[in-house]
């Protein structure tokens, strides 16, 4: 039970690990578009 427990906060870490990470990498890339292109974001 202990170490089904741990799997799932593994889960639970690593998705909102996951969702940060893409979140942040969809910023920067969203703000390197905008600064690259000279026009607003589509967003």
């Amino acid at each position: 039970m202990a170490v089904f427990l741990f799997l799932v906060l593994v889960a639970v870490a690593l998705g909102i690990i996951g969702i940060v990470a893409f979140v942040i990498a969809s910023a920067v890339t969203g703000m390197r578009w905008s600064r690259r292109a000279g026009h607003r974001p589509a967003r």
